[in-house]
């Protein structure tokens, strides 16, 4: 109606129950959910695309540079392997194919 205040809502973030509350830190078990996973956040943050970038060269120095085996490594094709490495500026090492004697 004319000259009432206008209502307003305030939501509320769901509260987890009391046992839950105290044992779920996702932040703090990544690490020891995920093996061989560590990422250090700098207190001034970090772009999303370095994050991104030592993945996959990660991922591609694991594989020995073999871009479907990395690709597999993280759970996604091999075309999106190569337009990660492609939009990334991801340098790819090349093994030398000649035969030493």
């Amino acid at each position: 109606m004319a000259g009432e205040p206008a209502a307003t809502a305030v939501l509320e973030p769901e509260q987890p129950a009391d046992h839950a509350r105290s044992s779920i830190d996702p932040l703090k078990n990544l690490a020891t959910e995920v093996p061989g996973f560590y990422l250090q956040i700098p207190p001034t943050g970090i772009p999303w695309e370095d994050v991104e970038r030592q993945i996959v060269i990660r991922a591609l120095e694991m594989s020995n540079w073999v871009q479907k085996d990395a690709a597999e490594l993280l759970s996604i094709s091999p075309r999106v392997m190569n337009y990660k490495i492609k939009t990334l500026r991801i340098a790819i090492q090349r093994r030398s194919h000649l035969a030493t004697t």
